[in-house]
């Protein structure tokens, strides 16, 4: 069974904190709205459960509650888009400061699990890759 760090959390509260974390990045206009964008996006999309299905981060601690680059990853691993999923991964990390050294290590940590993931997602996201990626790609 998978952990569920988050289902005590009344489900407003869990998408406030989602949008709270993402003002407090380092992030110019165009930045910001990408990411509010992939935020909405993910809340809104059927293929999962926004907050119940998000574990917190896979074998990496995590740097906020709900942390706002794992949720992300999840969101777009979980659509089977893995390098969109990396993508993001890596763009919020440096937003949210994390040092380079830091990021390899958490990035390693999300690799290792790679294999088991590919084999058990079996969901289709609302949102094609295509649409994901044009939001995405608007992340400096």
């Amino acid at each position: 069974m998978a952990q569920k760090p988050y289902k005590n959390w009344e489900r407003p509260v869990f998408d406030a904190a989602l949008y709270n974390e993402a003002k407090h990045l380092e992030a110019d206009e165009e930045t910001m709205q990408a990411i509010l964008m992939i935020i909405k996006m993910g809340l809104s999309d059927s293929m999962w459960d926004a907050q119940m299905d998000f574990d917190g981060c896979t074998l990496v601690f995590d740097h906020t509650h709900p942390d706002l680059a794992c949720w992300g990853h999840d969101l777009l691993y979980k659509a089977k888009y893995f390098k969109l999923a990396n993508q993001w991964f890596k763009a919020v990390m440096k937003m949210q400061g994390v040092k380079p050294c830091r990021k390899r290590i958490r990035m390693t940590g999300v690799r290792i699990s790679v294999p088991y993931f590919r084999l058990v997602n079996k969901r289709v996201s609302d949102y094609s890759e295509a649409e994901y990626r044009a939001v995405i790609d608007k992340i400096k």
